[in-house]
């Protein structure tokens, strides 16, 4: 569904990082990569015009200087500016240059339209999107960032699935060995149950949880210990993603049964899929998902999964 964001068009907006820049709405507007329609503002000092899209989450000034004053590597989202109307300084905005065209499918709309009706080059996509990912993630960790925030949802495909575009993330930064776990409960799905920090290799889980949402189309703890527990309010959504991240058993673990899938005919392509993924590769999801990692061996990065499996190189 097409949302608009309307803005009164004298309204002025000011940088909250350099007083001179400010900038005012030109009156047209634009499509992020989800269809969604925001202002186009123009910088008064330069002429130069920008779109804006309010800022996502809680203002935090350090991670958003990082953010502006960075150049990530391409496919990855960011803002050049955060700007806000003197008169509601709290309502702040991102400002953004050079956004890829819109009407992009994110791959969790990929995910859920397979589920819903498999089309038979969707296996193959989903093979093409965890290369990608997995490409474009070693390039951005050479780079000394870590992303802090896989999310389907955020990961949006060209028309032809030779491209992928990262949303902007504000927990984006310079990857650190520890790191607060992130506040939004959705967040839970991707953070690692066995670990009580949030550091790069465990940035890499998210990004292996990824990996395995793309492929199987399921979440890697969404078993039969999750069925009857509701998601439909607010405070149930909180609930169950605490009852996920407690239910922490693979779905596919050999070696525990108790949350494995297939009870109901629906959970069979999730089966399917799994059976069908190379031995290299179902090794790694499982030794990352039941925490058998031993000694000091951590969540492998993209890097190491590219070398070990020849199904995410592509081949």
């Amino acid at each position: 569904m097409l949302k608009e964001l309307m803005i009164p068009a004298d309204s002025l907006y000011y940088s909250v990082f350099s007083g001179w820049n400010r900038y005012h709405l030109t009156g047209g507007q634009y499509r992020w990569m989800n269809d969604v329609q925001y202002p186009e503002v123009q910088n008064l000092a330069a002429a130069e015009r920008f779109h804006i899209r309010p800022l996502h989450g809680i203002f935090h000034p350090a991670s958003q200087v990082f953010l502006t004053e960075h150049i990530l590597p391409e496919g990855f989202i960011h803002p050049v500016d955060i700007a806000a109307k003197p008169e509601t300084a709290a309502e702040y905005v991102c400002v953004y240059r050079n956004l890829p065209v819109s009407q992009l499918q994110s791959l969790g709309d990929f995910t859920e339209q397979r589920n819903v009706a498999e089309e038979p080059e969707d296996a193959r996509r989903a093979q093409r999107f965890a290369h990608r990912i997995l490409t474009d993630a070693a390039g951005f960790y050479h780079c000394g960032y870590a992303y802090y925030g896989w999310d389907a949802d955020s990961v949006y495909s060209s028309v032809n699935g030779e491209r992928l575009y990262y949303d902007e993330c504000s927990g984006t930064g310079m990857a650190e060995p520890q790191h607060p776990f992130p506040a939004a409960d959705k967040a839970k799905l991707y953070c690692d149950p066995f670990q009580l920090q949030y550091g790069e290799d465990l940035d890499y889980f998210g990004m292996i949880v990824l990996l395995f949402y793309v492929l199987i189309g399921r979440f890697p703890y969404d078993g039969r210990l999750m069925d009857g527990i509701g998601a439909a309010t607010a405070r149930e959504q909180a609930a169950w993603y605490d009852a996920y991240r407690k239910n922490c058993i693979f779905i596919f673990d050999p070696e525990n049964s108790i949350n494995s899938i297939g009870t109901f005919a629906s959970e069979e392509k999730f089966r399917q899929r799994w059976a069908l993924l190379p031995a290299d590769v179902k090794a790694v999801f499982t030794e990352v998902f039941t925490g058998r990692r031993t000694g000091n061996k951590l969540t492998p990065a993209p890097d190491e999964l590219l070398r070990r499996c020849a199904f995410f190189r592509g081949e």
